[in-house]
């Protein structure tokens, strides 16, 4: 039954067109007021008519449609930038009952859709319903479990799906004044179903269908969607192409040609979704475009916007049919992407927006979901394909395959294709390497999703000693040093396969886009059985829950990795301790105190020389190296020579030896032997080979060669204990306390993400705590307007004039700070309570900021992620994603003074400070930046040579509060950003983040010697100069300074800032001086970008 709303518009409408028009122009405007308006319109949409009495008569209708308009608008309700708009259209001075005879038809339900195709069933059922959910009421009212399924679908299912930009969408139609909606809807299904399958667009034949469908169909005079279907499946009707069949726009005599080429419905659902349109949503992510019928008696005034109310969902009121290409539930009301046909100058181009989840306008109550088969009417083509039809099936027999009815052509399909690919490359390669492969009835799209990665950018070469985790040139003497290799010749041929227990059995990555991790994890095992004889064999699965910057078996990079190994001293347990399960869920379950195998340095090297790979292979062990292995698909053993390029890294694999090196037998090939992770039933028993010289396959753009520990090594014991902080607005605070083998002591709260104290030993074994904080909840809630600590955000630091824009909208935020907005506003990520889960030991504090929070868009999910190691490592990981664009750049406020935290600026002014930064962000008299830059060199700001931060303050006033601009590895590596020290106390601090900014602060802001003192731990009073900070981040205002990194964040994206703070000691002026400085670190690039 329709809901009161419905009555109420219905009558309203009545009302208008016949009695309440003068009432209403009176009030409003007159008849004569009108008259300029409807001239302006005829102009606008080029309209003639042929006598007096049809303009007047014309002028009537347009007069009600004019009422009609002010009505529909002042009806709708929420956000203008949601709400449906509505205003004069070409179809505006038409009467309700001509537009309901000539633009809509009879889409009444005359049987439940669920029986339509019912004996074609194969279990004789309907697939989505029972009996009972016949007399499901319509309604336009949300349901009530409706935001649930989008939340759950936001999770489950893409935000926004569109069709349109896949290019299988044909161009919006105008039906005219055929009413043969449910034709055009159905057949441009059709066409999108066939176009994913096939890869290319056909326009198909509407006229054919007018003409030729039976079963109660009527033409131009009316039909239904689902009565189409099942006269299309009954008939094994073959829907023909436009271009042999065309369009007439009038009902005519069948001249459809049985012969012919075209599209075949396979098979089809016909539904009602009324309570369940979560069927819907899914139906257009993981298939395709649906037609369902539509009550359209609104739309004749239809601009754009969300139709969200005024469209009744009665069964009884269909009459109307569109195709759905799409959904968005990303915005404030998500809806479907309806495809109509009354031409491109209707609506948004042709299209409508109607609202998810209160079966507006009736949608759910007919849907229909298609599938098609493409039909080829060549005689001499059969043979053909009744030959390719005998090999799939011994294709089938021989590697073991089956599939479901509805998969059984699609596989075909794919297996014909490669058919084609194999005849082309062997072509190529001039004889056979390519054949059938248990990949073979893939689709070159799937093999690359599912078995390859994404390639990856062009980055720097990395070196990196992993004993005190540096980067720079190798040393004469390390193990990855070529030259110790210049004056040796390699052998002709090489196979480590042939020296006992170095390489381990072929495995299978399956599913999983770990190839990364099995390459890795299986050099490391080479590598161990090479420096120590050790045989066993180490953990893959450690490597794929556990590397931090990779994503598991979604993917990841070889130089990522090995950051991660190298930063977090890895130990790599026996796969027996973590056997591979490949799991799709990450979680790492790596023990503190594991011991295990560890890399002690590596070298991550672009376009190496192909003579020092074989080097290197010969006289060190076997490389991990990145290839394009697009065309491996449908490899099947021989020497690739031909058939592979480079420029393209996207799987990794183990290069384990080489044939022909330098050879003058020219009967030989010469080629390198790689150990892939596909199975031993791949390739030539799970290897693959291919030519030397050339770059085949891109062989020599990413090669990475690395060295062990002669012995296992293991995590001391690391303790990690948890104990409750208080309780704020009702919610408990955790504390987490990390203590390491050596003494120090690091806590967070999950009151603002904050780090609440570093106790770190000085030289003399005296422990003190070395960053600022209170003892107790109660001072960061009432005493904390410093941000001790605390995590701030959404943006950290300033953003001028608290606004910004974004796509044309403008956001105002709060004005904190002057007229400017500051760490995220007045109640920030600083003063919040957020969600504490421990994993191993890290804890994972999680917060939603709600859309709007503060006045930024889009709901936004955080992380911050810390972790100590027992090396005396602070890991900070932030990570977000958002549903809108929105602005974020995230930041740990920690106040740190490595004299003790109640040292006070006495102490401050003896620390020694290098900053890896050869400018800064250039601000007003409002600490706002300008939009230039200052060059460092020769200012007080020139930190990259150490210097004593007392007398670099003294050169100037309020220094300081800047922005340093850090010169970065890239976004996806850890740049070291500073060095400080303090010598009387032999205390030192690195920072190591991946962000391009650091804010160097001196706690300018804190009470002056004539002011009260800020109270904080243990009575300590808190004055200015008494700390510094460094907070990582991109550069402040960013959203106002395009030649600034970006601090947008689009939806579907994911926000990742990683920094690394670690403490130690130094015992004599020696080791102070080994401290690296800003000047050294230039030396990390072995070569430039390429």
């Amino acid at each position: 039954m329709n809901k009161w709303w419905n009555w109420v518009l219905g009558f309203a409408l009545f009302c208008l067109l016949f009695v309440a028009i003068p009432i209403s122009l009176s009030r409003q405007k007159s008849v004569e007021e009108l008259k300029p308006m409807f001239d302006d319109y005829i102009t606008k949409f080029n309209k003639s008519y042929a006598t007096p009495e049809e303009y007047s008569a014309r002028f009537q209708h347009f007069v009600a449609s004019v009422q009609e308009i002010e009505l529909l608008n002042a009806a709708s309700r929420g956000p203008d930038h949601c709400k449906a708009k509505y205003g004069l259209t070409k179809l505006s001075d038409m009467s309700k009952t001509e537009f309901k005879e000539q633009h809509l038809a009879d889409e009444k339900l005359t049987k439940p859709p669920k029986s339509y195709g019912r004996r074609r069933a194969r279990d004789g059922r309907s697939r989505h319903h029972d009996d009972e959910d016949d007399d499901k009421p319509c309604s336009n009212s949300p349901h009530d479990n409706i935001y649930v399924i989008i939340r759950k679908k936001r999770a489950a299912l893409p935000l926004q799906v569109d069709w349109r930009t896949k290019g299988v969408i044909g161009p919006v139609q105008d039906q005219g004044l055929c009413g043969a909606c449910w034709a055009f809807s159905t057949v441009g299904t059709i066409e999108a179903m066939n176009a994913i399958k096939t890869g290319k667009l056909d326009k198909l034949s509407v006229q054919e269908v007018i003409d030729c469908a039976g079963l109660g169909n009527l033409g131009c005079a009316g039909g239904d969607i689902c009565l189409l279907l099942d006269w299309l499946v009954m008939t094994d009707a073959v829907v023909e192409k436009e271009a042999e069949y065309p369009l007439r726009l009038t009902d005519g005599a069948c001249k459809a040609n049985k012969n012919t080429t075209g599209v075949k419905v396979k098979t089809f659902t016909c539904d009602d979704f009324v309570g369940a349109e979560d069927q819907i949503l899914s139906a257009l992510a993981t298939h395709g475009p649906v037609t369902v019928a539509v009550n359209a008696l609104t739309w004749q005034h239809y601009l754009g916007g969300i139709i969200q109310f005024h469209c009744g969902g009665s069964p009884a009121e269909l009459n109307h049919a569109v195709e759905l290409v799409g959904y968005d539930l990303s915005g404030d009301v998500p809806y479907y992407i309806a495809k109509n046909s009354w031409g491109k100058d209707f609506g948004n181009a042709g299209y409508l927006n109607l609202a998810i989840g209160s079966n507006i306008c009736g949608l759910a109550n007919e849907v229909a979901t298609v599938d098609v088969n493409f039909k080829v009417n060549l005689k001499e083509g059969i043979e053909v394909l009744d030959l390719r039809r005998l090999k799939f099936q011994k294709y089938i027999k021989d590697f073991k395959k089956s599939y479901e009815d509805d998969e059984y052509e699609r596989r075909f399909d794919n297996f014909k294709a490669s058919l084609k690919e194999i005849a082309q490359l062997n072509k190529l390669e001039g004889r056979t390497v390519f054949g059938l492969t248990k990949f073979s009835d893939m689709s070159k799209r799937e093999f690359v999703e599912q078995m390859l990665l994404t390639p990856t950018d062009k980055r720097i070469d990395i070196v990196s000693n992993c004993t005190q985790h540096e980067h720079g040139p190798l040393r004469e003497d390390s193990v990855l040093f070529s030259d110790r290799y210049q004056n040796q010749e390699p052998p002709e041929n090489f196979d480590w396969r042939n020296t006992k227990d170095v390489i381990k059995e072929v495995l299978n990555q399956r599913r999983c886009r770990g190839c990364w991790a099995f390459s890795i994890v299986g050099v490391i095992e080479s590598m161990s059985v090479i420096q120590k004889g050790d045989k066993e064999h180490r953990s893959i699965q450690e490597l794929l829950d556990c590397s931090e910057y990779n994503e598991g078996c979604d993917g990841g990079r070889v130089s990522t990795a090995m950051e991660y190994i190298c930063t977090n001293r890895t130990p790599f347990v026996p796969d027996e301790q973590y056997p591979l399960t490949l799991a799709a869920v990450r979680v790492c379950k790596l023990p503190a105190n594991a011991t295990g195998r560890r890399v002690k340095e590596y070298l991550f090297q672009r376009n190496v020389d192909e003579h020092t790979i074989v080097k290197r292979v010969a006289f060190h062990g076997p490389l991990v190296v990145a290839v394009d292995a697009t065309n491996w698909m449908n490899y099947i053993g021989g020497v690739i020579q031909r058939a592979c390029w480079s420029g393209i890294s996207n799987h990794v694999v183990q290069l384990i030896g080489y044939v022909g090196y330098e050879t003058r037998n020219k009967s030989v090939i010469p080629h390198y032997i790689l150990k892939n992770s596909y199975g031993e039933d791949f390739g030539e028993n799970g290897y693959v080979r291919i030519s030397m010289y050339n770059n085949t396959c891109g062989i020599k753009d990413e090669v990475t060669i690395c060295a062990l520990w002669r012995e296992d090594v293991c995590n001391p014991m690391l303790t990690v204990s948890t104990e409750d902080f208080g309780v704020h607005k009702g919610q408990t605070v955790k504390k987490i306390t990390w203590r390491t083998s050596s003494g120090a002591e690091v806590s967070v709260i999950s009151y603002g993400a904050i780090v609440q104290s570093i106790k770190v030993p000085d030289k003399y074994g005296v422990k003190k705590d070395i960053v600022l904080g209170f003892d107790d909840l109660e001072g960061y809630v009432k005493r904390n307007t410093p941000y001790l600590g605390a995590t701030v955000g959404r943006c950290a630091n300033r953003i001028g004039k608290a606004s910004f824009e974004i796509d044309g909208k403008t956001y105002t935020l709060a004005m904190n700070v002057g007229k400017d907005h500051l760490h995220g506003g007045i109640v920030g990520f600083d003063k919040v309570v957020w969600e504490t889960t421990l994993l191993g030991t890290k804890v994972v504090f999680t917060y939603l900021s709600k859309d709007m929070e503060e006045g930024y868009p889009g709901d936004l999910i955080t992380s911050v992620i810390y972790e100590v190691t027992d090396d005396n490592k602070l890991h900070v990981q932030f990570k977000a994603t958002t549903t809108k664009k929105t602005v974020v750049n995230l930041t740990n406020h920690s106040y740190f003074n490595l004299a003790g935290d109640d040292a006070g600026a006495q102490e401050l002014y003896k620390h020694m400070v290098s900053i890896n930064a050869d400018k800064i962000t250039e601000t007003d008299s409002n600490s706002i930046p300008t939009g230039a830059f200052t060059i460092v060199r020769n200012t007080p700001f020139d930190f990259t040579l150490t210097k004593n931060l007392g007398d670099a303050m003294a050169a100037g006033q309020n220094l300081f509060d800047d922005n340093f601009c850090v010169n970065t590895l890239g976004p996806s590596l850890l740049s070291l950003v500073a060095v400080v020290t303090h010598p009387p106390s032999g205390r030192f601090l690195e920072v190591h983040s991946n962000q391009p900014g650091v804010q160097l602060y001196t706690s300018n802001f804190l009470p002056s010697p004539s002011e009260p003192a800020l109270i904080g731990r243990n009575g300590a009073g808190y004055r200015r100069h008494g700390a510094f900070c460094l907070e990582t981040q991109t550069y402040p205002d960013a959203v106002h300074h395009s030649n600034f990194p970006t601090s947008i964040l689009n939806p579907g994206e994911e926000y990742d800032h990683r920094v690394v703070y670690k403490f130690g000691v130094y015992n004599n002026e020696k080791s102070r001086q080994n401290l690296r400085t800003a000047r050294s670190i230039r030396k990390i690039l072995v070569s430039n970008y390429l």
